[in-house]
């Protein structure tokens, strides 16, 4: 590849895990990716953040922001739960009576099972826009 020329990140496969599983896409949990697992983790950000979801990480007893699946008496990263079962359909919103529909529509497509369902980073933003500055 010419190094002149940009890089299409969509295009690009990574193959080394990072980050906190509870933010890893489906995908990451099996070493092949790209940057859509950044959508999918940025949508667990937002979901967490609009519904103040958090847990006790073990390793470090803190309390840390992002959403999960319970399964039991467990709590599952959603990637994971996903990698297991990619029709499982998550509740959204999980703690509150309502949510914006754009909102809970954008959040439902950036933590889509199939990396290709998730929007890209450019409609990502026109959406958000959209959704914060609607008259």
């Amino acid at each position: 590849q010419n190094p002149e020329e940009p890089v299409n990140v969509n295009k690009c496969f990574l193959s080394t895990a990072c980050g906190t599983d509870f933010y890893m896409a489906p995908e990451v949990w099996e070493g092949h990716y790209t940057a859509k697992a950044d959508i999918f983790a940025l949508g667990i950000i937002i979901w967490a953040m609009l519904e103040r979801i958090t847990f006790i990480d073990t390793e470090t007893k803190k309390e840390l922001l992002g959403s999960y699946v319970k399964q039991g008496t467990v709590i599952v990263p959603v990637g994971e739960a996903l990698l297991e079962n990619p029709k499982m359909e998550l509740l959204i919103p999980v703690k509150k009576k309502s949510m914006n529909a754009q909102m809970k529509q954008l959040i439902k497509e950036m933590l889509a099972a199939n990396p290709q369902d998730r929007p890209d980073a450019f409609e990502l933003e026109l959406r958000l826009v959209n959704i914060a500055f609607k008259d």
